[in-house]
């Protein structure tokens, strides 16, 4: 059946950190581009105890949420593989789950949206003649630093994870050896993992990036000049960020003690800390992090997940400001931990970092409005994807 709107699929791996913005951006497209959506979720242990509130529709009729069936991956990996490996795994596996499906839709989708994992998925547009958009829920130097992998040679990655020197992208900061991603020093199957992962982003149609102009904007002009970043310059990307998600009546509910504690604070004196939906503590450094938060002096909130059995290196996380803590002896201390909660809340020395995320936050505010950046981004996206309706209607 055909239909006069257009319909994206939009596919997900299970981690909250993918799963979320890939619910929001489904929601924003049908409720702000007047798009029908169906987000395929792939199922695991972890995530659908967590996420059945998430996996509720708030618009049944324009926005279908369905699960996946769960892939088994033991035959392929041991319990110890690296977690962006399993999800790439479970995404390539849930591959023949996802056409399945899609063929037995009654409408025939636009578009397909898939996260980083979820390239080979590619393969099942094309037979339905879908566009083909990568999401990555992150960032723009995100996107730069992952693209970049595939040119990487030994000699590169070597002076980097053995030598410590800086990795240079091109057009953007280089990435320091004291921030770098787990991906240049897991199992040794993880770093040509992600260098496919790339690979197969450049098949795509484009990019959209959750992040905006003003928050990353040399990152973007690197990625979108041919000269600086070669063949990824061909591809559009376009900055359509932040998503966030809201304050349901469900959430509220759910969190009504909290959230009621929360609206008799004054402004911007509570912190929030949360290390996302896979980062957790050794139940040592867990104490040493209370002891912390409380010699701070400072109101707080803590999503504490169960205690992990080591821990290399965390950053403390405020209102989008991350502060490097680095352990002595395998544990960041209770002195350093505080030092850094006062520094973000109410030292004069961190007076520029509280400046800086005001700004921002209107900026952020700004480009999600009429006529601002990233509403622009996501308008221009929209607009292609009519152009290729009309095409499938023979217009």
């Amino acid at each position: 059946m055909q239909s006069t709107k257009p319909h994206a699929v939009l596919f997900s791996s299970p981690g909250m950190g993918h799963l979320i913005p890939v619910l929001e951006l489904g929601q924003t497209l049908v409720n702000h581009q007047d798009f029908e959506a169906t987000i395929f979720v792939v199922s695991s242990d972890s995530s659908v105890a967590n996420s059945k509130e998430i996996l509720r529709s708030p618009n049944p009729d324009k926005l279908r949420i369905v699960s996946l069936p769960q892939v088994d991956l033991s035959p392929f990996l041991d319990a110890s593989a690296p977690l962006g490996v399993k999800l790439g795994l479970s995404m390539s596996l849930s591959v023949p789950n996802l056409r399945t499906a899609i063929a037995s839709m009654n409408v025939q989708p636009t578009v397909m949206i898939v996260d980083l994992f979820g390239t080979e998925a590619f393969a099942v547009a094309n037979e339905f003649n879908m566009l083909k958009y990568v999401f990555i829920t992150t960032g723009a130097w995100f996107l730069a630093v992952m693209l970049h992998t595939p040119f990487l040679d030994l000699k590169a990655k070597d002076d980097h994870v053995i030598r410590r020197e800086p990795l240079r992208i091109p057009g953007c900061e280089p990435v320091r050896f004291e921030d770098t991603f787990e991906i240049f020093d897991e199992a040794p199957n993880a770093f040509p993992a992600v260098q496919g992962m790339a690979r197969g982003m450049l098949a795509g149609d484009g990019i959209l990036v959750n992040s905006f102009e003003d928050l990353e904007p040399t990152s973007l002009k690197a990625l979108r000049d041919i000269k600086i970043f070669g063949g990824s310059g061909l591809i559009p990307v376009q900055s359509i960020g932040p998503l966030v998600r809201g304050i349901n009546s469900t959430v509220r509910e759910k969190n009504h003690e909290l959230l009621s504690w929360l609206d008799l604070q004054p402004p911007k004196s509570v912190v929030y800390v949360s290390f996302g939906s896979g980062g957790t503590l050794s139940a040592r450094q867990m104490e040493e992090f209370a002891w912390g938060l409380e010699l701070s002096g400072q109101k707080f909130i803590w999503v504490i997940r169960p205690p992990a059995d080591n821990l290399d290196s965390f950053y403390f996380d405020h209102v989008g400001v991350a502060v490097r803590l680095r352990p002595t002896n395998g544990v960041v201390s209770r002195e350093e931990i505080s030092k850094a909660v006062r520094l973000i809340m109410t030292d004069e020395e961190g007076k520029s970092i509280r400046t800086r995320m005001e700004n921002l936050k209107k900026v952020a505010k700004k480009a999600l409005s009429d006529g601002g950046s990233s509403n622009i981004s996501l308008s221009k996206f929209a607009n292609d994807c009519r152009i290729n309706l009309q095409k499938a209607h023979g217009a």
